[in-house]
This record gives structure tokens, sequence and C-alpha cells, in this order.
């Protein structure tokens, strides 16, 4: 009987979407299930259907932290910051062990402008969780705008070793260490991120500008066609592109 059981919920299970929207079939106002399903619609990009599931388990449960954050995240990736900034902070009154709710919340008052306001809560976010590289980034970001590169630079290398695969971290680390002197070291970042990034443009613009810096210009030229590839109308990469030609045709050395 459990096999056959088990071979019926397999008939739902041909992915995440059709398992939460079978749940909500045998199941009403289940707050949890609307605000997974609003999750994974966001991940396919059907930001609207999600946000009418987030709305749906806030009116069935008004206090779930879960929905508050998700709904304020869809509203921050739309740029609606104040909007966002409401969510995270009803997320942050009843979940205020969330790293991640101090971190978006941080995000978001940055984004309007109120930037020393969120030093606490990205600290907070890594009180709660000390290798949460993307509240490295974002603390990063913040100290070295208010001139503590060396703490920001720190920060930065602890993200990087908590998420190695986080192209933003190895991306802002590259450029911090290059505006310390360390160019041989952020020139391996550089590489780590485009590798993590080939089809974007400015890491392989990046990647390029280091590696003609240092005379490698063949391998640069690669890199600026990569770029060019992915952004044909950039001034910018054309530009790089025309100079290591007329230097000698991209030639390395």
């Amino acid at each position: 009987a459990w096999a056959a059981a088990t071979r019926v919920q397999i008939g739902y299970w041909r992915n995440t979407q059709t398992l939460f929207e079978h749940a909500l079939a045998v199941t009403r106002d289940n707050h949890v299930v609307h605000a997974n399903l609003g999750a994974e619609l966001a991940r396919l990009g059907r930001t609207d259907e999600a946000r009418g599931h987030y709305a749906e388990a806030l009116r069935i449960k008004s206090t779930f932290p879960k929905a508050h954050l998700s709904l304020g995240a869809l509203l921050a990736g739309e740029g609606r910051w104040e909007e966002a900034m409401a969510h995270y902070e009803y997320a942050l009154a009843h979940r205020p062990d969330s790293a991640t709710a101090h971190l978006n919340y941080g995000l978001a008052l940055v984004a309007v402008g109120r930037g020393g306001e969120a030093l606490p809560h990205y600290e907070e976010a890594l009180r709660l969780d000390p290798r949460y590289a993307k509240a490295h980034v974002a603390l990063a970001g913040l100290l070295d705008d208010l001139g503590r590169g060396q703490e920001a630079l720190a920060h930065l290398r602890e993200a990087v070793e908590a998420r190695p695969d986080l192209a933003e971290a190895h991306g802002n680390l590259a450029i911090a260490l290059e505006n310390a002197g360390l160019g041989d070291e952020a020139l391996t970042h550089y590489r780590e991120t485009a590798r993590l990034l080939p089809e974007d443009p400015r890491a392989q613009y990046n990647l390029a500008a280091a590696l003609e810096e240092r005379g490698a210009d063949g391998e640069a030229m690669r890199h600026n066609q990569a770029a060019l590839r992915s952004s044909p109308e950039s001034d910018e990469i054309r530009a790089a592109v025309a100079r290591l030609i007329a230097r000698g045709g991209g030639g390395d050395g």
C-alpha cells in the first residue's frame, strides 16, 4: 500500500511547481505552500503570479516572515525599495534572528540613501551567520564607502572563502586588491570572476584590462572579444579592442 501511495505522489512530482500546485489542491489556506509556490514562480521569472501567491500567503497569515521576505525581494528587484523595506521591517519584527532579513533590509537602506543605518544590520547578519558571503560583500561595500578599505578587503576575503562560487565576491575582491596595490593577487580573482561569468561583458572586460596592463595583449584581446560578443554596442570595449589592434594585433608581448 505504501508503494502504491508513493507511485501516486510521484505522478504529481514532475517538478517543484507541480508539487506545490498539487499541495494547494488538496489543502485549504496553506500559507506555507503559497509562499513556496511563489518562490518557485519567482525563480522562473513569473513575478506577477509569484506576487499573487505571496499576497495570498499573507492574507492567510499576515505575520508570516518568509512571505514578507520573499515579497520584499520581489519588490526590491523591481526597484520598489520603500515598499520592500516595509516588508523587511515586518519580517524583522517577527524574526529578528533572520540573517537574510537583516541583510535585505540593509541593502534596501543603502538603496534609498540611508547607508549609515545599514551598518548594524549587516553586522547583525554576520553575527547570526558568520559565513554569510553575501553579507560580507555588502558590508565590504559599505566599509569601502566609509574609507575603511582594509576592513572591506578582509570581509571580501572571507566572502570568497565561504562561497568560492560567488562571482560578485571575486569581482569586488579583485578591484579591492588592485586598489591596494596587490595586482598579481587581483588578477587571480579577475580570472575567477570571468570563469564564473563567461557571458558577462564586464567580467571579461575587467580581466582583459588587467591582462593588458601586464602586457598579455593576446589573452587580453581574447577576453575583450568575448566581452564584445556579449555587448556589441559597448564603445568602451570597442575602444579596447581597437587599441590592442593598433598596438600590434593583440599578440602577446
